[in-house]
């Protein structure tokens, strides 16, 4: 009798080890599951890039309207499709009596403008499907009267996509656009 007790307490234990070790085989294999499932979550995060590939402004003679175009190329980074709801331009001014300023300008997706000989615009509601790369033309116009005597101290775009989180990116400059044609015209 004394055999069979030992021999159902070596069981015993031989089973509870067993047990242990697939208890931990399950927990490990648990842990990994949980960590695929969280960064498969965080991928479906909305995450844009932005990036201004060229920038411009073009000022009318006559009326000191101007009309800034960026070129844009907006990356969705994420595995879950996205769209733009917003595209803001902030010119950051001091006034003439020495007030700092923010002025913020929302896209012009209306009016069509020709920017360098480019006709396509990123306009607010386009689709950014997953890894994806959008590039287009923006264009703001700004009444001339509001940074008349301002010096401008940079600029910031921004664009919002549809789970409102912010891409932004500032310029300290913005080149100046003119017509050559019209430059070369009044030379002659």
């Amino acid at each position: 009798m004394g055999d069979t007790g030992s021999i159902a307490e070596i069981a015993s234990a031989t089973a509870a080890w067993v047990a242990l070790l697939l208890s931990i085989g399950s927990l490990w294999y648990a842990r990994k599951a949980q960590l695929l499932a969280n960064q498969k979550e965080e991928r479906l995060n909305p995450k844009l890039k932005l990036y201004v590939q060229d920038s411009f402004v073009k000022k009318s003679k006559d009326t000191q309207h101007r009309t800034y175009s960026l070129l844009l190329s907006v990356t969705n980074r994420s595995d879950a499709n996205n769209s733009i709801s917003e595209i803001d331009l902030c010119i950051i001014y001091t006034s003439p009596t020495g007030t700092k300023l923010t002025l913020r300008v929302r896209n012009d997706s209306c009016t069509q403008h020709s920017a360098q000989g480019s006709t396509n615009s990123i306009n607010i509601g386009a689709r950014l499907d997953a890894h994806q790369t959008l590039i287009g033309w923006c264009h703001f116009n700004v009444d001339g009267a509001i940074l008349k005597n301002a010096k401008i101290e940079n600029y910031k775009i921004s664009i919002t996509d549809s789970h409102g989180h912010e891409a932004a990116e500032t310029l300290t400059l913005i080149r100046e656009y003119s017509d050559e044609t019209v430059a070369q015209k009044s030379k002659i």
